[in-house]
């Protein structure tokens, strides 16, 4: 099990007005691995827009859970337990 770790949340791009664009969906389902990192080569933009910023730069990259973090992805409160602070436990 991962999480995704962002390392660059936006690029430089040059283009006309009406090519500007507000944000890039980057699509993750085909991460298969631990690892495996996203570079400004991969995204994908309009033919009209060019991205300034070095394209082997990484954007993300998956990274594994330590042992705390998959302690709590798994274990969750028994009943009538107290869940996380503020959240009061159902009865």
């Amino acid at each position: 099990m991962g999480k995704i770790q962002l390392i660059k949340d936006s690029v430089e791009i040059e283009a006309l007005p009406k090519d500007l664009i507000h944000d890039i969906t980057i699509d993750i389902s085909e991460i298969k691995e631990m690892s495996e990192t996203i570079f400004v080569k991969d995204l994908k933009v309009s033919d009209a827009i060019t991205i300034l910023d070095d394209m082997e730069q990484a954007i993300l990259t998956v990274v594994a859970l330590d042992e705390e973090e998959e302690e709590e992805e798994v274990v969750a409160p028994a009943e009538g337990e107290e869940g996380a602070e503020g959240e009061e436990a159902k009865e």
